[in-house]
């Protein structure tokens, strides 16, 4: 056909196994053993041709036709063609195929299932043939499922035996009806192909045709940028063959997802690394492993801003973790503050040093990190070397550019992305712009004032977090884990980290660890320091000791460990081992013990002499006004009154006159008094009932509602049912 290659459908055995044609063997022995053993040679195709030749012109060797080889096996050979561009003008004559698949794993589901059908119809024959002939056999199987006394089993197969294309009908009158011809035609294919040729044939022929714009279609669409169909197709016609015709969009996106598997989709569009997400991989099994005997590290940026010990500015820690591979518990971490420091063997050294904290560790016998440039400066280092070979460690590293190896870290660090998350001083991409620039803003504004802002997290802060993140994530059930049920619930789960380890050391396993006496070898960090008068100041403490007494006023290299802040290691700078400084080693009480102990004594007895001395006057004056009230009555002598003069009298007259005259009282244009407050005024509407208005009732009615205005009436001994009787009335 004009515009198309015709994909060769002969393949000969060499070609098989020198392309290593997945579904094969990979060998020329071993494909001839297979198709011995599946018949190939003796396959025919609907027309009676044989689907293997002997092509001796081709050098001998046997070929066979691409429909007997498996599919996994169809479609790489489809994928060759397209990407080597095979050309179709050969002058062997192909034989046509059979649409007959060449082994029951080729078949369809519908396929399948009419095959079955029509078997149990057949053998249903063949079983009454053996006492009757088979023309007899053929009539009574007919004219019992015309009469529908067939076992209801075959009844309910009729109409999928029946069945002619991948549409089942049960409801069509043909469905349910079996002639004799149909019937016999079963009984004689079984003859002659077995119950394989009772299968229906699939009228549509896989198409292994590609099309001749194909390849300068994959070309365009092959760009790491991603362009989509659509900006490819309008490029096209650029980069097409003269006289190839131009795909319509349809065509075009039918070849892609049908034609080519998607890792060929996506080669180029992707790079080697991405497309191994989407590529077969090899599961690794820790079956033979047991707590402590293989550890695995990676760092990951923690995506919070934090106070540095050092200098108190905020940023982002590089924190390493150590892993063990096979009960998933972490064992140690580290924070990387020095710029000399080896982050991963910090982390090592905290996961094999001796505890008692109740956490796991152990020295393990492989340690496996990845082959990064930063890993690698690290690992390779003379430091490193030295480590691992005075502990007896032994280093394995990952292939460049193949995280997926180490698939464990990696999905643990998964979870250290959700811990940055609960900081209120996250600073990821996923912060939402606005509230970073609220954030921003608001630690500018304390800085300028020297105050620290709710979005600040201290040092000591984030130790304590990180160690509270990852003891919840080793008692936590993880998925990887084997299942048990759990005592308490007794509902089945998966183990918890420190439960895998915890029962490994119940049945008898042992580890080995590095006492905390052997600890001065370990890897830490080291600052430069100097000594003043035997004291060093790092990580805003003090550590002292004698042996510093002849470094007074010089530099030395001071070793400090994050999760214990006790003492430092303090060398030169050949790093031979000084002194180990204790933390405030040479602070000393300002009095002794002792002493506090007497003056507080003493000053408590003399305050309870004090105590009691005032108690003691305060009842002498108590006594005193007691005896004042019950003293005897005080007598008064009598006294004769004097005479008033008549001038007094009636002045007097006159002042008692005034003062019993009434207030004039202030009244409103309707004659109603002018009221101080709320209570003035419903003791007036007590005494004049009758000039009570329908608003006067409206603002009783509200303020009665409120308890505090009842409450107050009760104290005025004003009954408010009185009121509510005269307002009913």
């Amino acid at each position: 056909m004009e515009g198309r290659r015709a994909m060769k459908r002969i393949w000969k055995v060499k070609e098989l196994a020198e392309q290593k044609v997945p579904g094969l063997p990979g060998t020329v022995r071993g494909i001839n053993s297979l198709a011995d053993r599946k018949g190939w040679r003796h396959s025919k195709d609907k027309q009676g041709k044989s689907l293997a030749i002997w092509l001796e012109e081709s050098g001998g060797g046997w070929g066979y036709d691409i429909s007997l080889l498996p599919k996994v096996s169809q479609k790489f050979l489809a994928r060759h063609h397209l990407t080597n561009q095979i050309s179709t003008n050969t002058k062997d004559s192909v034989p046509a195929a059979s649409n007959l698949p060449a082994n029951t794993d080729d078949l369809t589901a519908f396929q399948r299932d009419v095959m079955n059908a029509r078997a149990a119809f057949v053998e249903l024959v063949n079983e009454h043939a053996a006492l009757i002939s088979r023309n007899q056999a053929l009539d009574m199987v007919v004219e019992l499922a015309k009469t529908g006394h067939l076992p209801a089993h075959l009844q309910d197969l009729l109409s999928i035996a029946n069945a002619k294309s991948g549409r089942r009908n049960k409801t069509a009158k043909s469905a349910h009806k079996l002639s004799r011809r149909t019937l016999y035609q079963w009984v004689l294919d079984h003859e002659k192909g077995g119950i394989l040729a009772l299968a229906p044939n699939i009228t549509r022929k896989p198409d292994y045709e590609v099309p001749d714009w194909a390849p300068a279609l994959m070309q365009l669409w092959s760009d790491p940028r991603k362009p989509s169909l659509t900006a490819v197709l309008e490029d096209l016609p650029s980069s097409l063959p003269r006289g190839v015709d131009m795909p319509s969009y349809d065509q075009a996106r039918r070849f892609l997802h049908n034609k080519i598997s998607i890792v060929d989709k996506n080669r180029g569009r992707m790079g080697p690394q991405a497309l191994k997400s989407l590529q077969a991989f090899t599961r690794r099994s820790v079956s033979e492993l047991w707590p402590g005997a293989v550890y695995t590290a990676d760092g990951h940026t923690f995506r919070a801003k934090v106070e540095h010990p050092f200098h108190g500015q905020p940023f982002q820690p590089e924190i390493t973790f150590t892993l063990d591979v096979f009960s998933k518990y972490i064992v140690g971490w580290s924070v990387g503050l020095a710029e000399n420091s080896i982050g991963v063997l910090e982390a090592l050294s905290n996961a094999i040093v001796e505890r008692d904290d109740g956490r796991y560790s152990a020295l393990p016998l492989i340690f496996y990190t990845d082959n990064g440039r930063g890993f690698k400066n690290e690992m390779f280092s003379s430091t490193a070397i030295g480590f691992f070979d005075r502990w007896g460690i032994t280093q394995k590293t990952s292939l460049p550019y193949n995280s997926q190896a180490r698939g464990i870290i990696e999905r643990f660090n998964r979870n250290v992305r959700q811990w940055a998350k609960k900081l209120t001083s996250y600073s990821g991409s996923e912060l939402d712009k606005e509230a970073k620039r609220h954030i921003d803003r608001a630690r500018i504004q304390a800085a300028k004032k020297a105050q620290k802002t709710p979005f600040d997290t201290t040092w000591e802060d984030f130790k304590s977090f990180i160690q509270a993140q990852i003891d919840a994530y080793n008692n936590r059930p993880q998925s990887s884990l084997k299942r048990v049920r759990d005592p308490e619930t007794k509902a089945w789960r998966h183990q918890a980290p420190a439960e895998v380890w915890a029962e490994w050391l119940g049945e008898g396993g042992k580890i080995r660890t590095i006492a905390v006496s052997e600890a001065a070898d370990l890897m830490r960090p080291y600052e430069r320091r100097k000594v003043a008068r035997c004291e060093i100041r790092i990580l805003n403490n003090i550590y002292f000791s004698h042996a510093l007494e002849a470094f007074h006023g010089q530099d030395v290299l001071v070793g400090y460990d994050i999760h214990d802040a006790s003492r430092v290691w303090v060398r030169d700078f050949d790093m031979r081992l000084i002194a180990v400084a204790e933390l405030d080693a040479n602070a000393r009480p300002y009095f002794d013990g002792d002493t506090l102990r007497t003056a507080q004594s003493k000053q408590d007895q003399v305050l309870a002499a004090r105590t009691k001395g005032r108690l003691g006057r305060i009842e002498e004056k108590r006594q005193e006004i007691v005896a004042e009230a019950k003293g005897p009555a005080l007598e008064i002598e009598y006294q004769p009154a004097m005479p008033m003069e008549d001038f007094q009298i009636a002045a007097a007259d006159q002042m008692l006159a005034r003062l019993e005259q009434p207030k004039p009282v202030l009244t409103q244009a309707n004659g109603r008094p002018v009221f101080k407050d709320d209570i003035e005024w419903v003791t007036w509407l007590c005494a004049n009932p009758e000039q009570i208005t329908e608003q006067d009732r409206a603002v009783l009615n509200e303020r009665l509602e409120k308890a505090s205005f009842r409450q107050l009436l009760a104290m005025e001994e004003i009954d408010p049912t009185r009121i509510t009787r005269q307002r009913a009335a």
